[in-house]
């Protein structure tokens, strides 16, 4: 046989390929198998080395993220490779089951790889290693039964069917925007925001259904704050946190787990909801959709801590789908799954009841030629039944109830100042003149479109309705930006539907649809530059302080009693359910001040307290300072 210059010429390899290939199929089929598999390996396991050791991305979500990636690499080898399928009009059934075998791995390979890491101590890269190879196994036989088998009687699918299949560069971009997403979502978890109060209140709560399945807050062993009114972000996040600590195990990371698993859902939905009310151009309108949203850091600054805006945010969009799909086919089902939905949102926190419930009565009034009363009432029956739940066994009185919407204005501004005070944020402030900006884009094309007689989507209006109701209620609101934050998210996943929706005569269209098209690219890399650099997650990107008092509290042995004073967040890394607190939100809602009397006699072995506790010189007469980091001081009783 001759050779070329570099070894065998590219000829002879074809042809000894083709000839093992004709005598031996079965053998090159699994050594295709194998050589495909290993290339998806390979960026499976470069991806999860690269998102953990460099971008200090938690293991287990670097493997989900890795396992996604590799997932559109190894479809495309196996099928026009391995098993020599070059059909085309079965690629969308083939990809469905290939993506349900692809799920079913991925909870195998993260439950192994979860066991083998934490239980077994096997590095994670070799427990990676070893849950591929017996995946590897088990998904020979299933490409080769399940997926790429020959059927007979093939009938390629019609033009229109082919036109609605993802392309390549759409599939692409959705790959970047997932492996973005799951980059800030997972960065630091644990330290990035940094922990808080409002934080602590809900782990804390989820701590204690997990463990005495008492909802409500520990002011001092056995004693238990169980009205549902100081905890305004009720079970529709406190029990999925709770099932988290219940099966891994009490730790802010699997708390903040829970929060991804939020946000990812918010993002799907949001995704699939403006991609079926697109029609033309659905491609790139929910590409842009999912772009804004990603890139929109009070996702994350919002998100990533345990609280309630991302979760209700999630659930109210979800309704939205719900709500899309009842009026294609009109099944009693799909509006009930939408009130249910809507009834979690408004249960998630108090503001959402308070945004949602007056916009569904809009949205009532203004549909009501098109919307059947049966449909009403099942959406109100879904609805109603969550809601009562939340009020017989989470709030359980008005008295609870009041103290939920006073929560919302802690420091007890009067009115006016209220109402004064926010307006000026919409001309002073960046983030809130933002959020005007979006929403006055979003409600100019709503009235143009009306105007022009252009039918709005029923889940559209239902959403614009809202955003606007969260403005006019924000304004006598505490002023904090995460009141307004669900109506801006949702103005930025409608923005780019309602810039390509705007009706304009056709010598105009064009243009309008280049300048909106640059505009949204304009806006995704501001909103990009905005989260890595400006924003609340950016500013905390070396945050500690989990670490810190994960440091300095490990060590209290479980017959010690600690103080906390006001800082809730710090108990879920106490050791021991021996602690007494204090709490204060704002200047009128207290509670375990029957526990200050304890304190000042010096009775707790250890205090801990921030930088703004008031009596320091009261409890220097029995504790002396054993250390101080980040905003807190841990104070050791004094032995004489």
């Amino acid at each position: 046989m001759p050779f070329s210059s570099g070894g065998y010429g590219q000829s002879d390899m074809r042809a000894l390929y083709r000839s093992l290939s004709s005598s031996h199929p079965t053998q090159m089929r699994i050594v295709r198998f194998l050589i495909s598999g290993s290339s998806a390996a390979g960026i499976n396991l470069g991806t999860l080395f690269v998102l953990t050791h460099f971008f200090d991305v938690w293991y287990l979500l670097s493997s989900v993220v890795a396992f996604s990636v590799s997932f559109f690499v190894s479809f495309t080898l196996q099928k026009f490779w391995t098993f020599n399928d070059a059909s085309l009009h079965r690629v969308r059934s083939q990809a469905f089951v290939y993506l349900m075998i692809a799920l079913a791995d991925l909870g195998l390979n993260t439950l192994l790889l979860f066991v083998l890491v934490e239980y077994a101590h096997v590095h994670y890269m070799a427990a990676q290693l070893l849950c591929m190879g017996l995946i590897a196994i088990i998904n020979f036989f299933s490409y080769k039964r399940f997926v790429f088998r020959a059927l007979k009687n093939d009938a390629p699918l019609s033009a229109t069917q082919t036109r609605t299949r993802m392309s390549p560069p759409h599939i692409f971009f959705l790959v970047v925007a997932f492996v973005l997403f799951a980059s800030l979502a997972s960065y630091r978890l644990s330290e990035n925001p940094p922990t808080w109060i409002d934080e602590g209140t809900i782990t804390q709560t989820s701590i204690n259904l997990a463990a005495h399945g008492i909802y409500g807050m520990q002011t001092a062993p056995g004693h238990f704050i169980t009205t549902a009114g100081f905890i305004t972000t009720s079970f529709p996040v406190t029990y999925p946190i709770a099932l988290s600590f219940s099966l891994f195990g009490t730790t802010l990371l699997n708390a903040r787990g829970t929060m991804v698993l939020f946000m990812t859902l918010l993002c799907a939905l949001s995704y699939f909801l403006i991609r079926s009310l697109a029609g033309e151009r659905k491609g790139s309108i929910s590409l842009f959709s999912l772009f804004l949203l990603v890139t929109f850091a009070p996702l994350y600054g919002h998100g990533k801590n345990v609280l309630g805006e991302v979760p209700g945010l999630m659930y109210f969009v979800a309704s939205l789908v719900f709500l899309q799909w009842a009026e294609k086919k009109s099944y009693l089902s799909l509006w009930v799954f939408s009130g249910v939905f809507a009834g979690l949102a408004m249960t998630t926190k108090p503001s959402y009841l308070i945004f949602i419930a007056p916009s569904l009565l809009v949205v009532a009034y203004l549909r009501r030629k098109q919307l059947s009363w049966r449909s009403v009432l099942t959406f109100c029956a879904g609805a109603g039944c969550v809601l009562l739940w939340w009020f017989f066994v989470h709030v359980t009185s008005i008295a609870a109830l009041k103290e939920i919407f006073l929560v919302t204005n802690p420091n007890d501004h009067a009115l006016s100042a209220r109402l004064i005070n926010n307006s000026a944020r919409f001309i002073s402030e960046l983030q809130p003149l933002y959020f005007l900006g979006l929403l006055s884009l979003w409600w100019g094309s709503l009235l143009f479109r009306t105007w022009r007689k252009v039918e709005i989507p029923t889940v559209e209006l239902f959403a614009g309705i809202f955003s606007a109701v969260s403005l006019l209620l924000y304004l006598p609101s505490g002023g904090f930006y995460r009141y307004f934050f669900p109506a801006e998210a949702l103005a930025l996943v409608f923005l780019p539907l309602a810039l390509y929706r705007t009706p304009l005569a056709e010598r105009y269209r064009s243009f309008f649809l280049k300048a909106a098209t640059v505009f949204l690219l304009l806006l995704i890399l501001f909103q990009g530059y905005q989260t890595l650099f400006h924003s609340w997650v950016s500013e905390h990107q070396e945050n500690t302080r989990s670490a810190l008092l994960s440091l300095h509290l490990r060590d209290i042995g479980d017959d010690k009693k600690i103080f906390l004073y006001n800082v809730p967040e710090a108990v879920i890394f106490l050791n021991s359910h021996n602690y007494y607190q204090y709490l204060q939100y704002g200047e009128v809602v207290t509670h375990g001040a029957e526990n200050l009397a304890f304190l000042f006699r010096g009775e707790p072995d250890y205090v801990l307290v921030d930088t703004e506790f008031p009596d320091t010189e009261r409890v220097s007469a029995f504790y002396s300072e054993r250390s101080r980091f980040d905003k807190y001081v841990l104070y050791e009783k004094t032995r004489k």
